[in-house]
């Protein structure tokens, strides 16, 4: 299931991304996202959504692996992490409509 909701937050990190960047709300840290995006946009978008498959088809081939402690713990702390950078998202997002 952790697999789900990461591949999920990584799509939606992808598409508000690529939203803000595009019309100047936000700027990409990530050096190497930063560079796809000034580059070519939609490669940029392209990436996140294969990414996002990757991770799930990951967590539907290796399901064993989430009854190990520690690969439970660093999924919960990627988890994590990419759920501040959502609600950051969500934060920008709605200070921009309101």
């Amino acid at each position: 299931m952790k697999y789900i909701i990461l591949a999920l937050l990584n799509l939606f990190d992808g598409v508000f991304t690529y939203f803000g960047v595009l019309h100047g709300l936000i700027i990409e840290t990530n050096p190497f996202m930063k560079q796809l995006l000034l580059f070519h946009p939609e490669s940029f978008l392209l990436l996140k959504i294969l990414v996002s498959l990757f991770i799930a088809l990951t967590g539907i081939m290796f399901n064993p692996l989430q009854h190990n402690r520690l690969w439970n713990l660093c999924l919960s702390a990627i988890c994590a992490i990419y759920t501040v950078i959502f609600a950051i998202h969500l934060y920008w997002l709605f200070l921009l409509l309101r």
